[in-house]
This record gives structure tokens, sequence and C-alpha cells, in this order.
């Protein structure tokens, strides 16, 4: 099975392209949905350079049909949880196990059969193309502060389309705001899957509704991490960072915040050097290096959804603040995090 279009130059089949000038005369096919998502999001990246116009709106549908799937089947999870926590004690001849396993793996079968993770896992988790993915993702929310009059993309999804002009160039049918909304939809929704199934215990190595081979969740917080001050990054400034974190739903952020402080303060100081130097702080930023532990290694033995303290997480940024400055190459940069972490 494979998913393919061909474009057409302008003389082919005598189809101008829409600027008046020769199209990509290219044909591309694509094995799996999940390469056909990444070449869109990176056509999504290219939207300034070159007219792909059909594969940015057929790429907005594909989105908003598994958002909306997806949002369907969160709202029946989350009454199927309400009932589940509300039904009274299994009656005889029912085990509590029995009885506390059924809601479980209903749950676990609307994940697995959302548009969605059937998009991305047709056949297996690609780790590479994942990150690829994720960091196109992020670089499209933070490539809206392009323009000065462009506003951070909203968690409301909605397709924005640019005024039409006279001018010969091609010009993207999506502003940068639009691409922005659109990529922060996709991501949320990743988000939101595997971090459902994670709470379910899907990606715990020895549960009993084991879905996959992997934690699905935390590989997205490693790209996510990567994405975000590494020298792969795309925040690299302030305003940057500020929107990638407004487009995540705030238990997200949070979660996020916390790997992103565990992953610079595990590079800065080891647990000896804390023990020897800042003993008053050990309690305190002990759940950083468990916490990068488990995103690196033990990403299986979450067996729900994972989560890092704020009293960790501050206790962290406040330990020497003068060396967090340093290790975050800014003081803006700490009062972010500081701020995203307070509200």
């Amino acid at each position: 099975k494979e998913y393919g279009r061909e474009e057409y130059g302008e003389g082919r089949l005598g189809v101008p392209s829409r600027s008046g000038r020769p199209m990509l005369a290219t044909t591309e096919t694509w094995k799996y949905v999940d390469e056909m998502l990444l070449c869109f999001t990176n056509r999504a990246l290219e939207s300034n350079l070159n007219d792909w116009n059909g594969d940015l709106l057929l790429f907005h549908y594909l989105v908003r049909v598994m958002r909306q799937d997806l949002d369907a089947r969160m709202e029946v999870i989350r009454q199927i949880h309400a009932m589940h926590a509300d039904a009274r004690p299994a009656g005889r001849g029912v085990s509590q196990k029995k009885s506390a396993d059924l809601p479980v793996r209903q749950m676990k079968s609307l994940l697995q059969n959302a548009a969605m993770w059937r998009m991305l896992l047709e056949k297996n988790f690609n780790a590479k193309l994942m990150k690829q993915m994720v960091h196109g993702l992020v670089q499209l929310v933070v490539d809206v502060n392009g323009g000065e009059e462009e506003e951070l993309p909203s968690q409301e999804f909605e397709l924005e389309l640019e005024e039409e002009d006279d001018s010969p160039a091609g010009v993207c049918a999506l502003s940068k705001a639009g691409l922005a909304s659109l990529a922060s939809a996709f991501l949320t929704g990743m988000l939101d899957l595997f971090g459902m199934m994670e709470r379910l215990g899907g990606f715990h190595a020895i549960g009993s509704h084991r879905a996959a081979s992997a934690n699905y969740r935390m590989a997205l917080d490693e790209y996510m991490v990567d994405s975000f001050w590494t020298e792969h990054g795309f925040c690299g400034d302030q305003q940057d960072a500020n929107a990638f974190l407004y487009s995540l739903r705030p238990r997200d952020a949070l979660r996020f915040v916390g790997f992103a402080v565990a992953d610079k303060f595990t590079k800065t100081y080891d647990e000896a050097y804390v023990k020897t130097h800042y003993p008053e702080s050990v309690e305190a930023v002990q759940e950083l290096f468990s916490a990068m532990h488990t995103l690196t290694v033990a990403s299986r033995d979450a067996s729900t959804f994972f989560e890092i303290g704020v009293d960790s997480v501050l206790a962290a940024l406040v330990m020497d603040i003068n060396r967090t400055v340093r290790m975050f190459k800014s003081a803006d940069h700490v009062c972010l995090l500081v701020g995203a972490v307070a509200s």
C-alpha cells in the first residue's frame, strides 16, 4: 500500500501554478502515513519558499480529522473513568480485579483505534521520523514570532487563511499564526493520546495492559527537550520559548519544564557534587536525577502519568541562582521557567 501525490509543472498538462510560475514537477510516494505527515510538516516549513498549498490544505484536513476523532474518544474515556470511579463494589461472582480491569481495556482499545494512533503507528513507532516531526512542529509553533503583527497560537484549532492579494508571487494559504495553530493542534493531540495511554499503564513494561514496547509519551518529551534549548533547539530567545510553552496544555507544559530543568541540571551537577556542596538541597533535587533516569533509561517503569514535583524544579533553579543563570544563559530564561511553574 502506497500513498502518493503527483504534481505537474506548467506545460505538462497545461495547468499553471497559482503564482503563475512553474510548480515543482515531482512524483512522490510514501509507504506509510507517518512518512506523509512528516513530509507535510517539512512542506509547512518551506511554505514561504515554495507553492505547497495543496499539501498544506490536505495536512490541515488530516490533523482536523485526527483531532475530532481523538477529542470524541477522550470524552468517552473521561465518562468511563467517571462512571467507574462512582461504581459500587463488584457483586457476587465477579472478582474485584476483573471489575477493575474492564474499563482499562475499553479505554485502551479506544486509544489504539484512534485515527491518530493508526496513522502514526501504522507499522511501528519510528523514533527517527517522530523526532524530525516534533522538531518541525516546534519550529512551526515558534516561527509565528517572525511577523510583528502575528499573535501567539491559541489552543483553539482554526484554519487561518491569508487575505487574497493581486501580487504575482505565491502566497501560502495559511498565515504564520495558522501554521502555528496547525502544528500546536497536532503536537498537543499526540501528547493527549500518548499521555492518556501512559496514564492507563499502556507503556508499563510489566503491566497487564501494555500496548507498546516503548513509552511513546516520554519519547515526545525527549524530542521536545531536544527542540528547546539544546544546540538543535528553536527556542533560543525568551519570546520563542514563551510561544512554545503557551502552545502546550498546562499539565504538559509543567511536565515539559520539569524535564527541561532536569536535563540542564543533571548535565551541570552530579549527585556526589550536590551532596558535598549543597547538602541542604539533596533531598529536594533528588527527584530531578530520578526523572532524567526515567526519561532516558527506564521510561517503561512508568505505570501511570509521570509528573515531576514543582518543589523539586524550583529547588533546582534557586539552589545556586548565579550558576543557574549561567546554566540557562539568560536570567530571562530562568524567569520564564519560574513563571511557567508558578502559573
